[in-house]
């Protein structure tokens, strides 16, 4: 396997063997290594360099058996400490753990690179979930939106509700309901000219505040759920006006006691009596 270090020098290793990456304390170091010797596994090694010397000079070894293990030992040494540097390094770290961790990638396995933008990069072990910038930037947008609309819908409804005056009925009233009409030509029919409230209903029902049932006086069937909006009381002309029978030269005058009927009294009878005097 030929691996090109970030350094301008090309290493060439057999597989599972130490690569070492660009570092400026190692080039020192490097000096007379033997690159191409293999690792066996360097993981396993739980006792480090110096308490093995020391376990040595304690040893009833002669001096030339000593001298060997001391070489020994300095060897892994050496290679202990550049198997730290690689591990530390961003490129070769990677490198290393995936060739010492992984054997070879069978076909039911995920693989171990992707390529992107023409580039071949390394499959991250760690699998994190998470959102698209694009669609975070638009879940915000929506978020920001909705926060919006309704701070705009509390405001209205505050000075909507300031000037509207509660308005509440009670079982058993007469009540009028608003029509929504239609114009149709073919039945020669125009809205602009249809009575804008219909009645009398029967309020049967106050399902709250807002809503109540009503039935058709008349027919006595069910007229459905209609918003207090909707209805206006039902007034005649004999709940609006008492009468008095006054004897001037044996003729009866109907006096008007009600002050809120002549305030709803059209303009145009005024100024018509007003032309006629």
């Amino acid at each position: 396997m030929d691996f090109m270090l970030r350094s301008s020098v090309t290493i060439h290793v057999p597989s599972r063997s130490v690569v070492l990456g660009d570092e400026p304390t190692a080039r020192e170091e490097l000096e007379g290594t033997d690159l191409t010797m293999p690792v066996p596994d360097l993981s396993c090694l739980e006792v480090g360099s110096s308490a093995l010397s020391e376990k040595v000079k304690e040893a009833s070894l002669n001096n030339e058996q000593k001298n060997k293990l001391t070489e020994l030992l300095e060897t892994f040494s050496d290679r202990e400490h550049l198997r730290q540097l690689q591990l530390n390094d961003p490129v070769t770290g990677k490198l290393l753990k995936m060739l010492e961790g992984k054997g070879e990638s069978n076909a039911e396995e995920l693989s171990q690179y992707v390529i992107q933008d023409g580039l071949l990069y390394f499959v991250d072990d760690k699998v994190s979930c998470n959102l698209h910038p694009m669609k975070r930037l638009k879940l915000e947008a929506h978020d920001h939106a909705r926060s919006v609309l309704s701070e705009s819908h509390a405001k209205r409804k505050k000075y909507y509700d300031q000037r509207r005056r509660s308005v509440s009925y009670s079982v058993d009233e007469l009540v009028r309901v608003k029509t929504h009409p239609r114009s149709d030509a073919l039945a020669n029919f125009t809205a602009k000219l249809a009575p804008v409230y219909t009645g009398p209903y029967r309020i049967t029902q106050k399902l709250s505040e807002v809503n109540y049932r009503l039935i058709d006086v008349k027919t006595g069937a069910g007229a459905g759920v209609f918003h207090v909006a909707n209805l206006l009381p039902f007034r005649t002309w004999d709940s609006h006006v008492e009468t008095e029978t006054v004897p001037a030269d044996g003729s009866a005058v109907e006096a008007t006691t009600d002050s809120s009927l002549l305030n709803d009294m059209p303009e145009e009878t005024s100024s018509g009596a007003t032309a006629m005097n």
